[in-house]
């Protein structure tokens, strides 16, 4: 009953005489206030009103629909496409290789194949610690790896083509 009261009064909540009493208590609750509740203030999205939409003209099927634009797998800031042979790079400046790490992990995944067989031309599945999964073997086309540089100046990492 105590730990009761304590925590009703920590929250802020004014303990009833019935709810005191627990010998005398009340199943029935305590009447509410009148209005408790406290006035809001109108804001400017409140007290705008609703329109409801126009339809204008009538049904049409000589209306061509509008190409529609995808920015999805959208092109990257970074010269990936550039790297053409191993051992090429290009310079950033203001990221370290820590700050570039998500990129280059992305454009490597980008590059990914499923292994196959070469005698059967199926996808090889992959194994963990020796048991098969139903997962397939992945292998990289191309890979990527960011360095810091603090040999060139303005130059704070550089990305370099490995594979």
């Amino acid at each position: 009953m105590r730990t009761m009261l304590l925590a009703s009064a920590a929250c802020g909540i004014a303990a009833s005489p019935a709810f005191a009493n627990a010998k005398n208590a009340d199943p029935k609750p305590d009447p509410a206030p009148a209005n408790t509740e406290t006035p809001v203030a109108a804001t400017d999205e409140a007290t705008k009103a609703r329109v409801a939409p126009v339809l204008v003209g009538e049904i049409r099927t000589d209306v061509p629909i509008p190409e529609t634009t995808s920015k999805r797998g959208s092109k990257s800031s970074y010269p990936f496409d550039s790297l053409t042979v191993v051992g090429a790079s290009f310079a950033v400046a203001n990221k370290s290789a820590k700050d570039l790490s998500a990129i280059v992990s992305a454009v490597n995944r980008k590059n990914m194949v499923v292994k196959t067989d070469p005698a059967t031309n199926m996808p090889v599945k992959r194994t963990i610690k020796g048991v098969l999964t139903d997962k397939n073997e992945m292998t990289p086309t191309k890979a990527f790896k960011a360095f810091d540089v603090t040999d060139e100046p303005g130059v704070t990492a550089r990305v370099f083509r490995t594979l």
